[in-house]
């Protein structure tokens, strides 16, 4: 699959659910990190397992860690399309996992979904295939991105981790955030915000960037007015 004169692959561990192991990439900038190929159970129990091995292997993580695969659990009810609502208790007992790791839930283009019952009469669709990355990867590749392929026969997805810097530009219509502190002194601004948050099971970058989009949107339908009106606040 690789040449292993460009990379090559230590494993330091397995079970039923996960391969463990050090890769280390021999390029123009070489460097090695940590992966955890994840095939999750379809039992809780047996995933709680899993998610403890995960944090216990986490204390002694001390280079860049991708934990990714199928964890056969989703972290919110948007994770999902169809079926019976979710037990929210399991998804925040994974993202709790998780979070207790240190690791951060990669952002991902293409399909919404990463697996589908394949029943046409009463079709479920969930995210159940991701990447979990810590501070010591996104240090390296700020920019890293999970691509959701095409799926196959298979009823999942394949997903890929891509590592290349994003173009990004900066125009007019795409000015620096800026909170400011009289947006707090307007009934219903606190509880927008609070209402967003919740309900947004993205990743932390992703949730703070659509909640910046959120407060500027309600600023200028909201701030824009009261100024229009002439209304003012002293704050101390």
């Amino acid at each position: 699959m690789w040449s292993p004169h460009f990379i090559n692959f230590q494993m330091i561990g397995r079970d039923l659910h996960a391969i463990y192991g050090v890769v280390e990439v021999n390029n123009s900038n070489p460097f090695q990190f940590s992966l955890s190929a994840i095939y999750a159970s379809t039992k809780f129990k047996s995933r709680l397992e899993s998610w403890n091995e995960l944090i216990d292997m986490s204390k002694h993580v001390s280079v860049p860690w991708v934990v990714m695969g199928d964890f056969d659990k989703i972290t919110c009810q948007s994770d999902k399309l169809g079926g019976n609502r979710i037990k929210q208790y399991r998804a925040d007992n994974f993202v709790d996992a998780m979070n207790e790791c240190g690791l951060i839930d990669a952002s991902s283009i293409g399909s919404r979904f990463t697996w589908f019952n394949k029943k046409k009469d009463n079709p479920i669709y969930q995210k159940l295939d991701r990447a979990w990355l810590n501070m010591h990867w996104l240090n390296l590749f700020p920019n890293s991105t999970i691509h959701n392929l095409p799926r196959g026969t298979s009823d999942h997805n394949p997903i890929k981790l891509n590592t290349e810097q994003r173009e990004r530009r900066i125009t007019s219509a795409q000015p620096n955030f800026k909170l400011e502190p009289l947006w707090y002194a307007e009934p219903g601004f606190s509880n927008m915000v609070d209402e967003k948050l919740n309900a947004d099971c993205s990743n932390f970058v992703t949730k703070l960037n659509n909640i910046s989009k959120t407060m500027s949107a309600w600023a200028k339908d909201n701030i824009g007015n009261i100024l229009k009106m002439g209304k003012f606040y002293l704050l101390d």
